[in-house]
């Protein structure tokens, strides 16, 4: 999808969830689904790499819930740069 608007998505929420959740799911994500970049399943180089295709140019590292905020954006950024 992000290559089929290419031109015109300039930012992205990069989240990642636990293998609990079964997608899609539209009726919520409870919050503890929610892991650190690179912790779940959700495939990052692939998204990074189609946003750079497509002109992105802000990716967000977005956790909605981390009972340790700080610790978790660091993790997730030090899997970014692995990519």
């Amino acid at each position: 999808m992000i290559r089929q608007l290419k031109g015109r998505v300039s930012q992205l929420h990069l989240k990642d969830l636990n293998k609990s959740i079964k997608a899609p799911m539209f009726s919520g994500v409870p919050k503890e689904a929610f892991e650190e970049l690179g912790d779940g399943v959700i495939g990052m180089e692939p998204i990074i790499k189609a946003a750079e295709e497509a002109g992105v140019k802000i990716c967000h590292v977005e956790q909605d819930h981390s009972p340790h905020p700080i610790k978790s954006i660091q993790q997730s950024i030090s899997h970014l740069k692995t990519l």
